[in-house]
Parts: C-alpha cells; structure tokens; sequence
C-alpha cells in the first residue's frame, strides 16, 4: 500500500479503494504505476472507477486526462452504493424492487411448506436487508416499504393470520423470548451505534442538561456509570470463578492517594476520536495508575480490562478473554469455538444491558448466575455462530 497523508484506503488482495482529494487519488495512483510492477502488481487501468461530485467533475477530467480511468457520480461498492443522491435512489429502488420479488416468491412457497420458507427468510434475506439498512444511507423508504410487504405477504401465510401492531411486537422478538425473529427495521441497538434518537426519551436529563444517547453513557448522575462497570465487573467475576482460585470483586487495596474511576465512552468529545486509539489510551491510564503500585505494593502483575459501551474490548480485554476462553475450554472439555464464542455473546449483552441501565430502561439489577448449561448447547441453540 503507497501511503499518502490525504489519502485514505482499504485493500483485500489486490482491490483496493482510494477515498480523498482529487491531487492525493492521483499522486497514489501514479506510485501504483511506478512500484507497483516491482511487486508483481499491474493496475488495471479500464477496470478503474472514480467517482467524482458533478461540481468537481471538469477538474478530474483534466488532471486524469491521460487516464483511461471511468468517471461516475456513484458506483456499488462491497454490495451496497456510494455517490450522489441520484445513484442511491436508483440503486434503493433497484434492491426495494428485487426484495419484494423475493418476499412473494416466499410466501407462495410458504403456503405449502411455511418452515423453510421461514428458516430462508430468518437466515438469509433479512440479514441481506439489515446490510443494506446499515451500509447505505437514507434506506427509511426501502425499509417502510419493505415491511409493509412483510406484513401483507410473508407471515400471513406463515402464521395465518395478518398481525396487529402489538403482535408485529411480538413477532420481532428472538426465538427463546417466544417471538419469531422477524426483525423490526428499526432497533434500540441501532439507534445506539450511530447516536440516533431514541424515541420517546426525555428532552432533559434528571441532572439539567439535554439529554442525547452520549449524555446518558457518561452522566453522573444517579450512579448509572459506577452500575454499568459494576454489571460487566460481576459477568466476568463469575466466569473466572469457573477456573480460577480466590477471585475476588474488587479487593481492597493498600490505601494511596490519588486513585480515580474513569469511564470509557467512545461518543465523549474528550475520547479520541480513532477506536483504536481510546483503547489504547484507556489502558494507558489504567496502567499509570495500577500497575506499579500492584507489582511494588500487592505483588501481583496487572491486566488493564478496557471496554467501549458501543461493544468492543481493549487489546489486554482481548488477550485476557482468549486466555479465559481457553482455560474454560479444557475444563468442560469442549470446542474452544463454542466457548469463546459464548464468552463474547455473554459479554456483549452485558454491554447492552448496561447501556440500557445508563439509558434508564433497565429496571431490574439482579443479574443471573453463570449458565450451567455447556456452551457448545447454547451456541448450537442460540445459532450464535
């Protein structure tokens, strides 16, 4: 990859896709030209698009003149669309109309054989709906119209009986909360990774300021913060118990002075704004604070266990969790796949729940004891794989 400081890119193997200025898109390019055949690679200029605003459009052309690049105003790109309002409508009214045709072909086979056509639509178009939903913008259209074919076509004949509101509710929910799994467009989840307005949330936080999704992860207020570190504190206590000796909650520490909580909030303007890099600075903190004083004062070594309320975990989080993983693995003697894979879900709803908490529709605190179950039983069931 030739690197340049405007010039942002994503590669597998040898496609690659080069976002920034018109100079930058240009100066990779010609190092392409120039080291790429050193290294075995020939850009294949006719297969080349650039995408361009229609004001910028007069100047490409005359700096790539020389080119045989293609010049568009939008393209799809990894199955979903980049470009200009007019190439997104175009390319939404394209997938409205091939989702519609695959939604009456379901349910006229849903008629005579109503599991498989579920299993087809759980496990394989709704989750080609939820990409597009999540990868192009200004998708509300597609999923209303969608839905509606939902409702009227699909599970008629799957349930025989067109749903009410209520039991459209219903329906959404997963499979163990005795729903169908079929999937609302809309969703708390989403609306919490891209900062999305909830509905029907207060315009004002209990402490004075306008409340938003950010505000609510980070207010002190009520204690809400020190509860959600407490929930994912408590669900990886009760796994290490499982292999580990003496664990303890929080032990009490030989007092010193200076020693502060800190709380991890990916959408805080004071976080860095790379994920990455907040990890990293996150575990920093933790590490100045901690670790010396835990090899100097309490003999022991210490791990930084760093996690973001969006879901992701910290490079030591990760390392601490596989170690943890395959510790429980050659305890119960089962799949390392199954076990880490339960390891992250159970984790990743512990994120969840204590999002939830900090956004005041969690109403109970009482969290249930580490299954008893085998993990690789409640991967299978929960298709979590």
């Amino acid at each position: 990859m030739i690197d340049h400081p405007q010039a942002l890119q994503k590669w597998y193997a040898d496609d690659g896709n080069i976002a920034g200025s018109i100079e930058a898109i240009r100066a990779v390019f010609d190092q392409l030209l120039q080291h790429g055949p050193s290294f075995g690679y020939h850009v294949n200029v006719p297969k080349c698009q650039l995408i361009v605003k229609s004001h910028f459009r007069e100047e490409v052309e005359e700096i790539f003149q020389d080119t045989e690049f293609e010049l568009r105003e939008g393209t799809r790109v990894l199955g979903s669309i980049i470009g200009n309002e007019e190439s997104c409508e175009n390319f939404m009214a394209s997938v409205t109309s091939n989702y519609k045709a695959m939604l009456t072909s379901l349910s006229k086979f849903a008629k005579s054989a109503p599991q498989n056509a579920y299993s087809c639509f759980a496990r394989g178009v709704q989750n080609k709906m939820t990409f597009i939903s999540r990868t192009t913008p200004d998708s509300a259209r597609f999923l209303n119209e969608i839905e509606t074919e939902i409702n009227g076509c699909l599970i008629p004949p799957l349930t025989g009986t067109i749903p009410t509101p209520p039991e459209r509710q219903i329906f959404s929910l997963p499979l163990r909360s005795g729903g169908l799994n079929i999937r609302l467009p809309e969703d708390v989840e989403r609306g919490h990774r891209y900062e999305w307005r909830i509905k029907n949330a207060p315009s004002k936080c209990a402490c004075g300021e306008d409340f938003s999704v950010s505000h609510s992860l980070h207010c002190p207020k009520g204690g809400y913060t020190h509860l959600r570190h407490n929930i994912i504190r408590d669900t990886l206590a009760r796994l290490l118990d499982e292999v580990c000796h003496d664990v303890q909650i929080e032990p009490r520490l030989q007092p010193l002075d200076g020693e502060t909580f800190s709380i991890f909030n990916p959408l805080a303007k004071s976080c860095p704004k790379k994920l990455p890099d907040a990890y990293k600075y996150h575990e920093a903190l933790k590490t100045a604070k901690y670790e010396q004083r835990v090899i100097d004062v309490e003999h022991s070594t210490f791990n930084p266990l760093v996690f973001a309320c969006t879901g992701g975990s910290g490079p030591s989080a990760t390392k601490v969790i596989k170690r943890l993983a395959g510790l429980i693995s050659e305890k119960r003697n089962e799949p390392y796949a199954d076990v880490i894979s339960f390891i992250r879900t159970k984790i990743s709803f512990a994120l969840l729940r204590s999002c939830f908490l900090c956004l005041r529709v969690c109403k109970s605190l009482r969290l249930p004891d580490a299954c008893e179950n085998s993990s690789s039983v409640i991967v299978h069931e929960g298709r979590l794989n």
